[in-house]
């Protein structure tokens, strides 16, 4: 039979089986009429959620677009994640729909957005919210830092971005881990002009950093030109280089750099002239925070 001894925390803040004879806090009182938020209190879990055994290994929550509603609302798959200062696990249990194009309201099916209404061409945080009291639910914003929060939650972490194009409409993604994708490319540079040195923003979210990938495309009408991108951060674009030995033939190929806090790039042509086609397509980026 298994063994079912309860487990109690240990100074280095991890699980530990209890011994016979120790003390078990109980709720204020202990006469079973205690709210469970005074109970996790006297358990020194704090006010906010409680989890299951699997939140000692968070698994945060996925992120997608939902099938009967692309256009305007996000499928988030249960998950457990710590809140913005790392001190409590907040755990989303099921999985929630919530809906872009409408106010906040608790639970799936429901308003997402904290204030205003969808926007076109427009990141939206998205973040997982927690009352003191342990009921856990997912947030839209256009604030990375400070989401407007609905009365009664407390705690926050960012667990995602949406985007809507220029026609309102949640852009096609999908994400695992760190790692988020387009579900097409996205051409951001498409030029017969290019300039040597150049800073350009890539479709990857705005206010941190991220590992940007994606495809560089070079066509010319005169062999030798040369295209390459480096770190937005960097003084020039010199790395992931992709070379044209002959003209009119597409050539392509495949690059990582990082990006500036403002989602830009930087990149670097060999010679200004000759080109038929200088661009850079993003096709993801993977988080490093």
């Amino acid at each position: 039979m298994a063994d079912r001894t309860p487990l109690r925390m240990g100074s280095n803040g991890l699980p530990q089986q209890m011994q016979s004879g120790d003390t078990v806090p109980v709720a204020n009182g202990g006469t079973g009429s205690s709210t469970a938020a005074g109970a996790r209190t006297n358990l020194g879990l704090g006010t906010a959620a409680v989890v299951s055994a699997k939140a000692w290994r968070t698994t945060p929550p996925t992120l997608s677009n939902n099938v009967t509603d692309a256009t305007n609302d996000v499928d988030i798959s249960a998950g457990v994640a710590w809140d913005n200062t790392n001190d409590v696990l907040l755990e989303l249990s099921s999985g929630l729909t919530k809906q872009l194009d409408a106010a906040w309201s608790a639970g799936t099916n429901q308003g997402g957005i904290d204030t205003g209404s969808k926007a076109n061409s427009t990141w939206y945080h998205v973040w997982l919210i927690c009352t003191t009291g342990g009921t856990v639910d997912v947030l839209f914003s256009t604030s990375a830092t400070s989401p407007t929060m609905p009365g009664g939650y407390t705690l926050k972490r960012h667990i995602g971005w949406a985007y809507t194009d220029g026609s309102g409409i949640i852009r096609p993604f999908f994400h695992q881990g760190r790692n988020w994708y387009w579900r097409a490319i996205v051409v951001d540079v498409n030029t017969a002009s290019p300039t040597v040195t150049t800073l350009a923003a890539m479709s990857t979210p705005p206010g941190e950093r991220v590992e940007w990938f994606g495809t560089i495309f070079v066509n010319n009408s005169s062999a030798g030109r040369r295209g390459s991108v480096g770190p937005g951060e960097g003084s020039t674009g010199n790395t992931n280089a992709v070379y044209s030995q002959v003209s009119g033939v597409l050539h392509t190929s495949h690059a990582r750099t990082l990006t500036d806090t403002s989602s830009q790039i930087r990149y670097d042509v060999g010679n200004t002239g000759g080109w038929t086609q200088f661009a850079i397509g993003t096709a993801g980026w993977v988080r490093l925070t």
